[in-house]
């Protein structure tokens, strides 16, 4: 009798595609990438884009922009980025039906902090959703795999304008570090 595997790896082409394609992962940030407004985790996201969309061909190389189809730290709802009701997404998709504006909500600013902040990011997700389609990516749920496979489905999953469950509210909150 025939045993089936505890994980289906699907037909052997998909298996030789990761093996090329995503073993490397994206490692640690280029120097000039994490400044003050971005992070290494970002980083993670923007490889994982440029991977997609095959845009910019090397993501290590400045300028840290993104892609003809996508941006990096594209400011909203104001002129300077820091003024007060302002925002600035961290990276907008542009698709055939709607933009697609992705927030990564990391555990030290979003997740395990204070209740004003939270409740902040909440209405400036609201104001955002009047110009296009926010999804939160949460950085617990990519932030592990060295690999950068889990990077690229939650980007692709994120684009389609699938989000997953809030760890706050789901209370499945995890802590994570790089």
């Amino acid at each position: 009798m025939r045993r089936f595997s505890a994980i289906p790896r699907g037909p052997r082409y998909v298996q030789n595609i990761r093996r090329t394609l995503y073993l490397s992962g994206p490692g640690a940030p280029p120097p000039g990438f994490v400044g003050g407004g971005t992070s290494a985790s970002e980083w993670v996201i923007y490889w994982a884009l440029a991977k997609i969309f095959d845009d910019p061909k090397n993501p290590r190389k400045p300028p840290f922009l993104g892609g003809q189809d996508w941006e990096f730290q594209k400011s909203y709802l104001g002129a300077y980025t820091r003024a007060r009701g302002s925002s600035v997404l961290d990276f907008v998709v542009r698709t055939r039906t709607v933009d697609v504006g992705m927030r990564l909500q990391s555990e030290r600013f979003h997740i395990f902090t204070t209740s004003k902040k939270q409740t902040t990011d909440e209405l400036l997700r609201v104001a955002l959703s009047k110009e296009l389609l926010i999804v939160d990516l949460y950085e617990q749920d990519f932030i592990a795999d060295k690999t950068g496979v889990a990077a690229i489905t939650v980007a692709r999953a994120a684009i389609a304008g699938a989000e997953r469950t809030n760890p706050i509210t789901g209370g499945i909150a995890r802590r994570t570090r790089l």
